[in-house]
């Protein structure tokens, strides 16, 4: 789900990529390629991995935090405000803009 509108992004030319992307990836991050166009049929540059496996990365500390309860302190009905704004942040920091919402 995190990979097709990246890699949608991309193939239009909307994605910024970080240099570092480009080079400091290390070793797997060729692995890392062939493994997403193994599963999704597409080829992509290793920075497009990169930027995709650090999303990933991301969220999902994102939702490790909501499930383990570390922002009820500030959020005590739910993170999504905190969830919604971060994603559409990191989304514009990269070049996609999510529709719909505010």
């Amino acid at each position: 789900i995190l990979l097709a509108p990246i890699i949608a992004g991309w193939q239009a030319g909307m994605l910024r990529l970080p240099t570092e992307l480009d080079t400091d990836l290390g070793a797997g991050a060729g692995q890392l390629r062939d493994e997403i166009a193994e599963a999704t049929g597409q080829e992509i540059p290793v920075a497009v991995a990169g930027l995709a496996l650090s999303l990933w990365s991301w969220l999902h500390g994102m939702v490790s935090l909501e499930v383990f309860g570390q922002l009820t302190w500030i959020y005590p009905d739910g993170a999504e405000p905190l969830f919604d704004a971060a994603l559409r942040a990191q989304l514009a920091a990269v070049g996609l803009h999510p529709s719909g919402g505010s």
